[in-house]
Order: C-alpha cells, then sequence, then structure tokens
C-alpha cells in the first residue's frame, strides 16, 4: 500500500529497516500497555463488576488504547518521507473505535473477557443489597 515517492517511482520500492519499523512499534505499543495493563489494574474493582458502567469503561478503555496504538505507529511512518499514503495506517481506528461501540451495545466487558483468558473463569456476581430493617 505504501509506494515510493518521486521520479523513480516505477523503479524503486520504499524499504523500512526492520529496526525502525520495530522501534515504531515499541514506541506505539508503550502507551498502550500503560492504558490497558497499568491503568486497568488499578481500575481493576470497577471494571469487573457486571454494570453498564462497567462495561462502557472497559470498552472506552481498550477503544482508545488501540487506537492510539494505531495513530501512533502512523506518525512514526509518516516521519519517512519517502513513504506515501501513510494515512492508510489511520483506517484502523474507526475500526477500533467501532468495535468498542459494537461491543457495548451487547454490553461486552473486554476486561472481564482478558482476565478470563490470562487467569481461567472469573465469576463476577452482583453484589447482595442488604435492606436494613425498619
Amino acid at each position: 500500500p505504501f509506494s515510493y515517492g518521486g521520479e523513480a517511482e516505477t523503479t524503486a520500492r520504499a524499504t523500512v529497516e526492520f529496526a525502525y519499523a520495530f522501534d515504531i512499534h515499541c514506541n506505539a505499543y508503550f502507551p498502550m500497555f500503560l492504558l490497558l495493563h497499568v491503568s486497568q489494574y488499578f481500575l481493576l474493582p470497577i471494571l469487573i463488576s457486571p454494570s453498564f458502567f462497567a462495561s462502557m469503561l472497559s470498552c472506552a478503555l481498550y477503544g482508545a488504547a488501540t487506537s492510539y496504538y494505531w495513530y501512533l505507529t502512523f506518525l512514526g511512518y509518516n516521519a519517512l518521507p519517502s513513504l506515501r499514503h501513510t494515512e492508510l495506517l489511520v483506517l484502523p481506528v474507526g475500526g477500533c473505535l467501532l468495535l468498542a461501540f459494537c461491543a457495548l451495545i451487547v454490553r461486552y466487558n473486554p476486561t472481564v473477557a482478558s482476565i478470563n483468558y490470562y487467569f481461567g473463569e472469573v465469576v463476577v456476581e452482583e453484589p447482595e443489597v442488604v435492606l436494613a430493617a425498619s
């Protein structure tokens, strides 16, 4: 999808060094890691509750983190003057946000799903409501 800019477009292909591409990935993944895993750890008591708010917050967290990853990847490749059409790297942002919105509609909680994936089945129950006797 990327092509080499300039007069020699038909004879030369744009190449990106592996080290540069890996650096872009690492620079984009670190903020995603902070948003997903570090902030999710501190928000875990809220995120694993079976409420709509927990599902909304979890979908927003995952949608924002993956969108930010793709945006930072775009910025990294956009810095190379030899690459054209790097704006195509921003297209997955729309898909990430649409997927987060669809997950919110069906009340899917990505935090609970990731906990179940890493640690086995975690049962999330509604807290018991204790009514005081009058």
